[in-house]
C-alpha cells in the first residue's frame, strides 16, 4: 500500500484506515480527528489500543461537509468555505 500522503484518488485509499492515514487525507491533526471521533462526527472503532475509521465514514463526514459525491475528498480539506455577501 502507498503511503496516504502519496494518494491523491479516492480509489487509493483502504476500506480502514488509521487515525494518522485520516488526519493525512485531509490535512488535519491527529488531535482534530480524535475529537471528531469523541464528539461523534466521525466513526470509529477501537481495536484494542488503535482507532479504526471505516472508509464509509470518512465519505459520509465529506458528504456532510458537501465534498462532491464523485470524489468525496478530491481537493477538499473537510475546511467549510466563506459565505460570499453576507
Amino acid at each position: 500500500m502507498a503511503n496516504v500522503t502519496e494518494m491523491t484518488d479516492w480509489a487509493d485509499l483502504p476500506e480502514i484506515l488509521t487515525i494518522d492515514e485520516v488526519a493525512a487525507y485531509l490535512r488535519y491533526s491527529r488531535k482534530t480527528i480524535r475529537r471528531m471521533i469523541d464528539d461523534g462526527r466521525l466513526a470509529g472503532v477501537m481495536l484494542g489500543r488503535s482507532w479504526r475509521i471505516p472508509k464509509q465514514a470518512l465519505a459520509a463526514l465529506l458528504e456532510q461537509a458537501g465534498a462532491p459525491e464523485e470524489a468525496p475528498a478530491a481537493g477538499n480539506s473537510g475546511r467549510r468555505q466563506r459565505r460570499q455577501g453576507v
